[in-house]
């Protein structure tokens, strides 16, 4: 009895996370240019831990595929790379844990969370070493600026 009400707890918590993940998917695909896909992750195996944050909801990952962005190692090493960018999913509920995991991380970590942004009732976050895989040239930062320009419709970007 005790076991099958556990199983049950356990997947209505996994189906509201991924519904959570699958509305705020379904919100920003429709405000994403049309070279630009999202894929969207409910599994933590998957997720990019950010030190300091809460268990997030879901991973977000949004790539464009007709793109490339090359990466010089060194003279003899390069790297080639579609742009891209990583949020993670929290509950607005987490807003004040998040805000302070924000202020904390930022003195401390090579990979510092940051707020993107709002979106109904939940916070996307990300880190310079989630954005173009952290590559930072003026050219990989125009990719992800046309992505928040037509975000802007749909997030509320901090």
């Amino acid at each position: 009895m005790l076991l099958s009400l556990l199983s049950g707890l356990l997947v209505a918590g996994c189906s509201s996370r991924g519904s959570s993940a699958d509305d705020v998917a379904r919100l920003l695909r429709g405000s994403l240019p049309a070279e630009w896909v999202l894929s969207s992750s409910v599994d933590p195996g998957r997720f990019k831990p950010l030190r300091g944050l809460p268990h997030p909801l879901a991973q977000l990952t949004l790539a464009n595929q007709s793109d490339t962005l090359t990466w010089v190692l060194s003279p003899e090493k390069w790297k080639i790379l579609h742009p891209t960018l990583t949020l993670l999913l929290f509950p607005i509920s987490d807003l004040q844990e998040v805000e302070e995991a924000v202020r904390q991380q930022g003195y401390r970590s090579d990979f510092p969370p940051v707020i993107f942004g709002l979106i109904d009732e939940y916070i996307l976050v990300t880190s310079p070493g989630y954005v173009n895989e952290g590559l930072h040239t003026p050219e990989a930062e125009a990719t992800i600026q046309e992505l928040k320009d037509a975000l802007k419709r749909t997030v509320q970007i901090r």
